[in-house]
């Protein structure tokens, strides 16, 4: 297998060529969870069919506490697709703590969402968790297809030999988002970028037009933190 060392990395993009190339690459940026940050970013609020959408502030820890149970209950639950093939509702310390790291991302944002009936003891009828990163010049793009990049992490999630390889390929899941995430503010000379992540929407409310109002408030925060 051919070795990059980093001193090799002196560009802000590479090319891996073959597999074996990707998976050592990739081996480097084993466990490094993607960064948390939290960002300025103004509350917004959106009412459309008597459902409103409110944006997390991420000291509203009351409001934190609403978007994780429904978050473990609907989307870890078994609804969302890779989260049910990867069984991410079992329960267990480790799931549990990684889990939790992950909401954590979503709600340190200041951009991820909950959606409830107008009023004030209203039930949640779904969640949207979004992120925001800031440019790093530092980090160097791995310039892959998605199938290339999840292949290769989930071999290296079988080889690792860790107690739970499921969360080393979902680490490598958000790794591929970040990554994702850097080149396009290289290509279009942005400071930040804002990942319409996942959302998860009572049947109740799945006809009523909500996600457009997730774009809007999502495409209203992504130009004010790039001007």
């Amino acid at each position: 297998m051919q070795k990059f060392k980093e001193t090799d990395i002196i560009m802000k993009w590479i090319t891996p060529k073959s597999p074996t190339q990707i998976k050592s690459i990739l081996y480097k940026r084993l466990n490094r969870y993607v960064p948390t940050e939290t960002h300025a970013l103004v509350p917004a609020q959106r009412r459309l069919n008597g459902v409103v959408a409110t944006t997390i502030a991420h000291n509203d820890k009351a409001t934190h506490k609403l978007f994780k149970d429904f978050m473990l209950k609907h989307f870890f639950g078994g609804e969302a697709p890779i989260q049910k093939a990867l069984k991410l509702n079992v329960d267990s310390k480790e799931v549990s703590e990684f889990l939790d790291k992950e909401i954590n991302l979503y709600l340190r944002s200041n951009s991820s969402m909950i959606f409830r009936r107008e009023g004030i003891d209203s039930p949640v009828l779904g969640i949207a968790a979004s992120m925001v990163w800031k440019r790093d010049d530092s980090y160097c793009v791995v310039d892959i297809g998605a199938l290339e990049w999840h292949n290769a992490a989930a071999e290296i999630a079988q080889e690792t030999n860790a107690s739970d390889p499921r969360l080393i390929w979902r680490d490598y899941q958000f790794q591929h988002i970040y990554n994702l995430c850097q080149k396009a503010m290289q290509e279009h000379d942005r400071d930040y970028a804002l990942w319409m992540a996942a959302g998860c929407l009572l049947p109740s409310i799945r006809k009523l037009g909500v996600p457009s109002m997730f774009s809007k408030i999502n495409y209203y925060h992504a130009s004010i933190l790039n001007g």
